[in-house]
């Protein structure tokens, strides 16, 4: 693949998840380093390549059914990654900035053949990215509300953490960690403390979120539109995909 032909994205936005499911009647599929490739993929993705989180997240759940449609979908992530080869994180001192904010999104019920939605999440540490995520659910959920709520669990869990590390370091915290969420029913029900019939899914996530907030966490709303946790919940066109790329100091 070192003289492929390059292309803008790493995936498109719609692809046929039944074709990557179906066992393969071609012998020579099992010839495909499909396995090796993801791994590959997926230590760039973890180390300094943010933008490849869904795509290898997604691919990886079909690296043990390697066939021509999972081949394909890899060759063309190496096809992006040619033309993406100079990419970098930027990271560069900016101590007036806030030590920890995060960004969190969920798509519901999409990329999935079983409903399960996935999480996308991003935290950065004086607004340098440090830990993204992108990750199926493990339980079908009913609602975007929901959706949203699993997601904000997720890194409401990582900020405890984190929080806890800069301490260590010497980074003294005065204030909760800000989150950016774009679901506004998800706010809602985070700060309103009442039990009602739209919560008995969250079990005792939602205990435990309300539990931190304002203490660990609090929530602020921002549109979809400049959510950068838009960039690990689904497939990009080009043009947002650049756009959130840069805006995660990926360059």
């Amino acid at each position: 693949m070192a003289t492929c032909n390059p292309i803008s994205t790493p995936m498109e936005t719609k692809i046929n998840l039944e074709e990557l499911e179906k066992e393969n009647s071609n012998p020579n599929s099992s010839k495909y380093p499909c396995r090796n490739a993801i791994g590959n993929l997926m230590y760039a993705m973890i180390c300094t390549r943010p933008d490849l989180s869904f795509t290898v997240s997604l691919l990886s759940r079909f690296q043990t059914k390697q066939s021509d449609a999972l081949w394909k979908l890899i060759k063309r992530v190496l096809r992006y990654l040619k033309n993406t080869i100079n990419y970098q994180l930027v990271f560069k001192k900016d101590l007036s900035a806030s030590p920890i904010i995060g960004y969190v999104d969920a798509s519901f019920g999409t990329n999935d053949l079983q409903a399960h939605s996935t999480s996308g999440y991003i935290l950065k540490l004086f607004n340098k990215p440090i830990i993204w995520v992108s990750r199926r659910q493990d339980k079908v959920a009913l609602s975007t509300m929901i959706v949203e709520y699993y997601a904000l669990c997720e890194i409401t869990r990582d900020i405890i953490w984190l929080r806890q590390c800069v301490q260590f370091l010497g980074i003294h915290l005065t204030s909760p960690t800000t989150i950016f969420e774009d679901n506004a029913s998800c706010i809602a029900i985070t700060k309103n403390p009442v039990k009602h019939k739209g919560t008995r899914e969250l079990d005792t996530r939602l205990f435990f979120v309300r539990d931190e907030l304002n203490k660990t966490i609090t929530l602020t709303y921002i549109p979809s539109s400049e959510n950068l946790a838009d960039l690990f919940t689904k497939a990009l066109p080009k043009e947002r995909l650049v756009m959130l790329s840069t805006k995660i100091n990926l360059s």
